[in-house]
């Protein structure tokens, strides 16, 4: 011990080899700390950007190039996969290492699975930024579709969405969920399939079980409730991948391709549906839009050829950011919770088939979340919002898809606006009437092949006018 008051003294002086062995060893150790703290520091701020995430891992490269033009773009993808704390942070790192293994040995999913289980709950990621309490205006969509015609028509749907819902709670709006707790099972791991979501009610749980595939008494004692969060609904935020059909609407509607170029709908929606084998190919086959007009359109080719250069590098842009074929990755790979016009959304729980003991369903009216949908042609400002839903004249107990008579190309299209809605949605808006009036039929059914054999236009007991077109399926959901 004593010779550790040599220590004071300048280096030299009066020391002995060891302890000008400890002098060096504690100045060694002090500048490798350093340099191991600001390693780490960069090795740290490295392994979680945007670029790293994204550019170095490829099995990523679909979720950042749709997060680039997101709104969240300048948020980097730590703040919201790892977010606040030293702890998560550390696991992001173990499970960092597993993937970049698979990475490395190619043995990653093709697309890649979805973090569910990992997912840290809203209130620490989302709510960084965003206040739950928040009173947000309602938003007037004005929402442009082009017909896969000659003239690419176009028709308008205009509807207001409400967010927050008014004070009194007459309206509640999308946002009722952030503030009355919810919880719900799911069946899978991409949380489609609800089969059970309580609701609380002045103090007291409200159960509502759904009527087609009910949870058995196992299941419920058994399986995780989830809280509901923003996650719920806004599963997709930040890494959307557009349906093609809506991003060349979007284009048409503000100028990016030129609407007056004959059958560009059709033509593009054409390209950006086909199969590739990579996005090279992908890219060389939408350029040939260009022999289209060449050789369909030679005089539109000839005056428009800046406007179809155009076309031909935005539908390139809108297949880049939403079709990655190497990692099987399409606008369908993932389901998007937002709405319910591409997957069931709102209709996991919304559908009509959820109800309680007092067989009360969740509501699912189309106005308790936004307006009812106006089709009209183009309009500069919304017009006002239709009172009235149709009834449907017909039983349908029977009828498996509305679409049979009802799709855009059948005997009774519905509007064009209703082309993306599924089937279930129908009777959400549209009540079913009592059949009056409607002839018996008065013989028997199990050897006619065809009603169409004996009641076409040109049978022996043609049907009315008006029933031209109609599918056999359809017969019986009037004539008894």
């Amino acid at each position: 011990m004593s010779g550790l008051r040599n220590l004071g003294k300048v280096f030299g002086e009066g020391k002995g080899p060891w302890e000008r062995r400890l002098l060096v060893l504690l100045l060694g150790g002090a500048v490798f700390a350093v340099l191991v703290i600001v390693g780490a520091y960069y090795f740290d701020h490295a392994t979680e950007s945007d670029a790293f995430c994204g550019r170095i891992c490829h099995a990523n490269f679909p979720e950042y190039t749709t997060h680039l033009i997101s709104d969240h773009a300048n948020v980097e993808c730590s703040e919201c996969h790892i977010g606040p704390g030293l702890w998560p942070k550390v696991e992001a790192k173990i499970y960092g290492t597993v993937e970049m293994f698979a990475q490395l040995t190619n043995r990653y999913d093709r697309p890649i699975e979805l973090p569910v289980e990992r997912q840290r709950p809203a209130s620490v990621i989302c709510e960084q930024c965003h206040a739950p309490g928040t009173q947000h205006e309602d938003q007037v969509r004005l929402i442009s579709y082009f017909a896969a015609n000659e003239g690419n028509t176009e028709t308008q749907t205009d509807l207001q969405l409400r967010v927050s819902g008014d004070d009194a709670g007459d309206e509640p709006g999308v946002h009722w969920h952030v503030d009355n707790p919810v919880s719900y099972v799911a069946l899978d791991a991409e949380l489609q399939d609800i089969p059970w979501v309580g609701i609380m009610k002045n103090g007291e749980l409200v159960e509502y079980n759904s009527v087609e595939t009910p949870l058995t008494a196992e299941e419920s004692a058994t399986l995780p409730r989830r809280d509901m969060d923003c996650y719920d609904c806004h599963n997709r935020e930040g890494h959307a991948y557009a349906k093609p059909d809506r991003s060349i609407d979007e284009a048409l509607a503000s100028g990016s391709m030129d609407r007056s170029l004959p059958y560009l709908k059709r033509e593009a929606l054409k390209l950006l549906t086909a199969s590739y084998s990579s996005r090279a190919e992908a890219l060389q086959e939408i350029a040939g839009l260009q022999q289209f007009y060449r050789s369909q359109y030679p005089e539109v080719f000839a005056a428009k050829s800046v406007e179809i250069e155009r076309a031909v590098a935005e539908l390139q842009i809108i297949y880049s950011y939403s079709i990655f074929p190497a990692m099987n990755v399409t606008w369908e790979a993932y389901p998007d919770n937002v709405g319910h016009t591409d997957f069931p959304g709102c209709f996991r729980c919304h559908d009509g088939q959820h109800v309680n003991e007092q067989q009360e369903a969740i509501p699912s009216y189309c106005d308790t979340c936004h307006s009812l949908p106006v089709t009209t042609g183009w309009q500069p400002e919304p017009v006002a919002w239709l009172p009235d839903r149709p009834a449907v004249p017909h039983g349908v107990d029977d009828v498996s898809d509305c679409v049979v008579c009802h799709g855009q190309s059948a005997a009774l299209p519905a509007p064009i606006s209703h082309e993306l809605f599924a089937s279930e949605s129908c009777l959400l808006c549209h009540e079913v009437m009592p059949v009056t009036g409607a002839p018996q039929v008065p013989h028997s059914l199990e050897v006619a092949q065809s009603c169409t054999t004996c009641h076409g236009l040109t049978g022996t007991e043609p049907y009315p006018q008006g029933h031209a077109g109609w599918p056999d399926e359809s017969c019986l959901l009037c004539h008894q």
